[in-house]
């Protein structure tokens, strides 16, 4: 997925224009949720947090801030399955759960950072 989606929606500021960043994202994500997963795997790269699970699991858990900005959900459990799965996996293995910010901490950060660059814009 291009961080650029999530950055899109991040500077969304009319309800039309954010719909359509949420279905490329969604579009994404399903290309991910396709190719990316093998069964036998918790994670990108087997059993164990990897590169790319630190990459992506960034980008993923600043989108599940957006969402909450939003009030909308996008990596639902029903479309994603498996995705939705390796982040609830992720975000609770030790040395992720010991540093990722807390959600609300994060929304609360984002938020009126979100607001002033758009009000600056």
């Amino acid at each position: 997925m291009k961080t650029s989606g999530v950055r899109e929606l991040f500077r969304s500021n009319d309800i039309e224009g954010r719909k359509k960043v949420i279905e490329n994202i969604c579009e994404h994500l399903r290309v991910v949720e396709d190719q990316c997963f093998s069964k036998d795997n918790k994670f990108f790269g087997g059993d164990s947090v990897n590169a790319v699970d630190l990459a992506f699991g960034s980008i993923i858990k600043y989108l599940t801030v957006l969402e909450d900005i939003f009030e909308v959900q996008i990596l639902e459990a029903q479309k994603f399955p498996r995705l939705y799965s390796w982040f609830n996996i992720f975000k609770t293995q030790p040395i992720i759960a010991e540093n990722l910010p807390h959600q609300d901490q994060m929304v609360a950060f984002v938020k009126p950072l979100r607001e002033q660059i758009l009000a600056s814009s």
